[in-house]
């Protein structure tokens, strides 16, 4: 008797809770989807005190992530935007030049990864048959650091 007295006070419980649920939600798709969730709780919490075991739902599957796909992950995902990073920071850079009047042939950019996680140029390899220093200091301009290592090399050395 008990038991009968547990599972109807758990079902209206369970309904005055689904109840106040739904009128807390303003009308819209929604609602609806709320309402049809609402709908299969309720009917498993009917269903549950009469099956062996109950109903038991597993979550291990979330709870234990494989670290090394992870890291893999983090690893292509920094990669890839190194790589990114890299490519318009070569474009944008051999524009600026350009627009200065330097005669570019090709530029290389190597970026690394700070211990903020941060991407930072450390080194950059500029083509061109203009002046090393002139070019050496347009880029100091243009990017204002003294850390990156800067090679100006003429179009036969490439």
């Amino acid at each position: 008797m008990e038991l009968i007295k547990e599972i109807v006070m758990a079902f209206c419980v369970i309904a005055i809770a689904l109840s106040i649920t739904e009128l807390l939600l303003p009308n819209s798709s929604v609602k609806r989807c709320v309402r049809f969730i609402a709908g299969l709780i309720f009917i498993i919490s009917v269903i549950n005190p009469f099956l062996s075991d109950g109903v038991s739902i597993n979550f291990d599957i979330f709870s234990k992530p494989d670290l090394n796909k992870l890291e893999k992950l983090e690893e292509d995902v920094g990669n890839a935007i190194v790589s990114d990073f890299e490519k318009n920071a070569e474009d944008a850079l051999i524009k600026v030049l350009k627009e200065k009047g330097y005669d570019i042939i090709s530029l290389d950019i190597k970026a690394d990864t700070d211990e903020y996680n941060n991407t930072v140029i450390s080194e950059i390899t500029v083509y061109s048959n203009d002046s090393e220093e002139a070019i050496r200091q347009a880029i100091k301009e243009t990017i204002e650091t003294e850390d990156i290592k800067i090679e100006v090399k003429k179009q036969t050395d490439q």
